[in-house]
């Protein structure tokens, strides 16, 4: 299955992370689940950085659900909100 993670950081967590930028790009980099996507979510008037957005392969929502929870975004609380949804892609494609 593929889902997609869209991660909103709170206003003002700018240094934290920053200061935690290289620690999620070793977790994004782990073995055990494939990541297809992985990008910054920015403002669209502002250009500043709001969040993440991941295309994730997995085989059930629990997996990233204990994912997200190893992210150390998420242990430090950076994120304003999660949200995760199935993806089903009808148009165009991932290669």
């Amino acid at each position: 299955m593929l889902f997609s993670v869209v991660g909103r950081f709170k206003p003002g967590v700018e240094a934290e992370r920053d200061a935690l930028h290289e620690q999620f790009s070793d977790h994004l980099r782990q073995p055990l689940m494939h990541i297809r996507l992985a990008g910054v979510v920015r403002d669209a008037d502002t250009g500043d950085r709001k969040g993440v957005l991941l295309l994730i392969e997995a085989d059930d929502r629990q997996a990233i659900d204990h994912f997200l929870e190893e992210s150390p975004y998420a242990k430090e609380g950076l994120y304003e909100g999660v949200d995760v949804d199935e993806l089903v892609i009808e148009a165009g494609g991932l290669n």
